[in-house]
């Protein structure tokens, strides 16, 4: 049994073509996708002291694995 047989047990069984839809969709946005998270990031920086926000980790590990998908 392959991988996505077995998770059409589980999870319908449409599962494979909407997980490789998304796969594709994300491989031919992942730039796109890099560069909003870097705006992102560029506004939560400035107006990081005058909030709360000290813990950008998790918008720079997004930004990071948009730009590693290839």
């Amino acid at each position: 049994m392959s991988f996505f047989e077995v998770l059409s047990i589980t999870e319908g069984k449409d599962f494979e073509i909407q997980a490789k839809s998304r796969i594709k969709s994300l491989k031919n946005s992942h730039e796109r996708k890099y560069e909003e998270m870097s705006e992102i990031l560029k506004f939560l920086e400035n107006i990081q002291s005058s909030n709360d926000f000290k813990d950008n980790n998790m918008i720079k590990a997004t930004q990071n694995k948009f730009k590693e998908i290839k």
